[in-house]
């Protein structure tokens, strides 16, 4: 008699478990958190908090900004990163529905597989609006504008360059990166363009390497649907990772929000011997 067979039995249901389980309806509250990838904060979120950061930081050095007025603007900025990044996640959700549809990583997604509708993830994607607004409001006439660009047009373009070009990591870049300027203006009042649209390059740059890595984990699926990326654009190119393990692309995707921490930390100790000392 082969022994073997009972644990076979047992991984099998164990399987068969765990997939009804994902395919079991979740509460309502549920399908509206996984709506805006809260979930998996700091996932996402850190990555747009970076740049806010950065600009926080270098703008704070350059006019001797107080250590606790410091340390309110990167909460507060930290905050409205996480609403915008909440944001842009519903409103992928709402272009991309269709498309979800057919990549097996995003199918589940709650607009997707019919959990939340239009008009409440509407209503969601509208709430947020109107608080990342209001936290625009507290950061000056110039940086509420330039901030206002970034929610509403910036932000909103970013899924539709999908169907347009095969280089929509780049769009990406620029809406990753544009807590900077509005964080450097909101310190400053003015626009430092050297420093700032340097620094901008570098972002939208750091964007398209590791989006690019992030969404080879959907490569097959997305030849398929018809979505266009860098990922499908440089094809066998990429062979650094082994692109059909989901869990390698997310890691590698979810490790550049340690380099945050060490590109601030450079800059606050700057800042420290500067203002502080």
């Amino acid at each position: 008699m082969d022994e073997s067979t009972p644990k076979q039995d047992s991984s099998l249901l164990h399987k068969l478990e765990k997939s009804a389980a994902q395919d079991a309806i979740p509460p309502l509250w549920l399908s509206y958190v996984k709506l805006t990838r809260v979930h998996k904060f700091p996932a996402g979120s850190i990555l747009v908090f970076w740049p806010s950061a950065w600009g926080l930081a270098l703008s704070a050095y350059s006019v001797g900004l107080p250590a606790r007025i410091l340390a309110i603007q990167l909460i507060a900025h930290l905050v409205g990163s996480v609403l915008r990044h909440n944001a842009a996640c519903i409103w992928n959700d709402m272009c991309d529905c269709e498309v979800d549809k057919l990549v097996n990583r995003t199918k589940g997604r709650p607009i997707a597989r019919g959990l939340v509708s239009m008009t409440g993830a509407s209503i969601l994607l509208s709430i947020h609006y109107v608080l990342c607004v209001l936290l625009l409001s507290y950061a000056g006439n110039f940086a509420m504008k330039v901030g206002l660009v970034g929610l509403f047009f910036i932000d909103v373009m970013y899924p539709l360059t999908k169907r347009w070009t095969n280089w929509p990591q780049a769009w990406l870049g620029v809406a990753m990166t544009w807590g900077l300027p509005v964080a450097w203006i909101s310190v400053n009042g003015v626009m430092d363009w050297p420093l700032i649209s340097t620094l901008f390059l570098g972002g939208i740059c750091w964007t398209i390497h590791y989006d690019t890595i992030y969404a080879c984990q959907d490569l097959r699926d997305d030849i398929k649907a018809g979505v266009r990326s860098t990922a499908v654009l440089f094809g066998s190119a990429l062979t650094t990772l082994d692109f059909d393990v989901g869990s390698e692309c997310w890691a590698m995707f979810k490790a550049n929000g340690d380099l945050g921490f060490v590109i601030l930390g450079g800059m606050l100790g700057d800042y420290a011997l500067r203002v502080l000392l």
